[in-house]
């Protein structure tokens, strides 16, 4: 057999299923001449209105040589060992203690427990069907509780988010990832999609069926279970301390995600290292999806064959460098709170992306380095607290038209129609950010209008999004990834500051896991 790559094979948008005609048509062959074939990437082309589909980049192969062109390539056979069968080259004890049941955390569960390790899984919040009623309860009642929340629970921040799989870096960790999520019944073109997405709809099943698969594995999951302290002596992890008791433990693999600020005050009060680093900040836009598919598709696309529109937009360096994040087709905003007191905004979607409305963070980069090593958290805890006391001090949200907000004065009609589900409260959001992040913002929203006309006056901004990323580094060693001056701590994810996002989390898990050497269970 010889075997090929096409780089680019463009594919109409009805078509979509069945590339094999087209394919055969670019290697100067019948059908029946491709013996086989495995799309690699799949991406959508909208750069012409009238000339939008679908492009492939496929392997394949033939029984006969094909001539080569700058689009069709040779490529070698793929030879290796499974990721999960590979050996490793660390020594780690028998039992592994993991906090965390983010992507990061489940991930480094599942696989330590494939390759034979006992594992206790921590989890402060709790199991997704009670997360779920606990946040309905919330919505209705505005009384939240800290434990289980759209932050924190199994699944972690991602479960409540568009369910995005992309990532900027494609290597044999995510693609583990991407298999398992296929093996809990996500759809298989999530391997090769360049934007797939889940949706929270389907997360919820995959959740549930991962939970299965860890006890069928002999993992002890223990929901409830927050833990106060790691008791570190004489440079290495002796115990943890969860819910008041001390618990014995030789390895932690600290998956806590991004909003655990008492993790992070813990671990520097234990001696762990941390530094701070820049993070980002800003408002949750939301626009009538109308608009953006309308801009990227026009007027007469057919949505049941593309799909929600989105977009990704970033202001150049002498505006601020403001920049959209956790775009959501057809989503709905929802309040992120993880303390009394503090109010934060996100965005989420189904897996049909079929809303009403389209939401993104639109944020500006900050860094506080210089002035301390929680001045991060604390600017964000600040703010939060700000934005609660101008919500009504009942979880509604601080909000403004963009039109008000680039103007910078009050919105003298009432305010757009919004899926915000606690309410709304008209403000003026300079006040809540200051000038100077308040200026980078009106700035890009004026930039972003450039792109798609309506951005502004048909657009409304929701305060504030400040749960994009970490403001604090746990420092690990980039080969071992044990946290530096701490043996037996192993950092993860987003909150240790090395990942971002659902598959960049669970492939730091993934990674973790596959340098233990493999234990065979007798």
């Amino acid at each position: 057999m010889f075997r090929y790559r096409i780089l680019q094979l463009p594919v109409p948008l009805e078509e979509k299923e069945r590339p094999l005609p087209f394919l055969a048509r670019a290697a100067g062959l019948a059908p029946s001449g491709i013996k086989s074939w495995r799309p690699v990437r799949l991406s959508l082309d909208n750069r012409r209105e009238h000339r939008i589909c679908w492009v492939y980049q496929i392997d394949f192969e033939t029984a006969e040589r094909i001539e080569e062109t700058p689009n069709v390539v040779a490529r070698e056979e793929e030879e290796g060992t499974p990721l999960l069968e590979t050996p490793g080259t660390l020594d780690f004890p028998e039992e592994i203690h993991v906090v965390g049941a983010g992507p990061a955390g489940l991930w480094a569960a599942w696989t330590f427990a494939r390759r034979g390790y006992r594992v206790v899984l921590h989890e402060r919040g709790r199991a997704v069907e009670e997360r779920f009623r606990d946040i309905r309860r919330f919505l209705k009642s505005r009384e939240l509780d800290p434990e289980s929340n759209v932050l924190f629970g199994e699944g972690g921040a991602g479960l409540y988010s568009d369910g995005k799989l992309t990532s900027r870096t494609r290597n044999e960790f995510t693609a583990q990832v991407l298999d398992d999520l296929v093996s809990l019944g996500a759809p298989a073109d999530v391997r090769y999609l360049a934007k797939a997405h889940l949706g929270t709809d389907r997360l919820q099943i995959y959740l549930k069926t991962l939970r299965a698969k860890l006890l069928e594995l002999g993992a002890e999951i223990r929901f409830g279970s927050r833990v106060e302290e790691i008791d570190v002596r004489d440079g290495r992890v002796r115990a943890l301390r969860a819910n008041g008791k001390e618990i014995p433990a030789e390895c932690v693999v600290l998956a806590t995600g991004h909003s655990a600020r008492d993790v992070y005050r813990s671990l520097h009060r234990s001696g762990v290292r941390l530094e701070p680093k820049g993070f980002a900040l800003g408002v949750r836009a939301e626009h009538p999806q109308s608009l953006i598919d309308r801009r990227h598709f026009g007027a007469a696309a057919d949505l049941s064959l593309t799909g929600a529109a989105e977009y990704v937009l970033k202001a150049p360096a002498d505006r601020g460098g403001a920049y959209s994040f956790c775009m959501c087709p057809g989503g709905v905003l929802v309040p992120c709170s993880t303390a009394p007191g503090q109010l934060a905004t996100n965005g989420m979607s189904y897996s049909g992306r079929s809303g009403k409305f389209a939401n993104a963070g639109i944020v500006v980069p900050v860094d506080l380095s210089a002035q301390g090593l929680f001045a991060g958290v604390e600017f964000q805890e600040e703010l939060e607290a700000r934005a609660f006391e101008m919500g009504g001090r009942n979880f509604g949200a601080p909000a403004q038209s963009l039109a008000a907000f680039v103007a910078d004065r009050p919105d003298r009609r009432p305010l757009p129609e919004s899926t915000f589900p606690t309410g709304l409260v008209p403000a003026r959001l300079s006040e809540l950010f200051g000038r100077e992040i308040a200026g980078v913002l009106a700035a890009s929203f004026v930039f972003f209008d450039r792109k798609i006309p309506g951005f502004v006056d048909r657009g409304l901004a929701v305060a504030p999004e400040t749960r994009t990323s970490s403001p604090l580094r746990i420092l690990r060693d980039p080969g071992t990834l044990q946290a530096v001056g701490t043996e037996g701590l192993y950092p993860l994810g987003e909150g240790a500051g090395y990942a971002g996002g659902i598959v960049s989390s669970a492939a730091d898990g993934v990674r973790l896991a596959t340098l233990a050497r493999i234990r065979r269970r007798g």
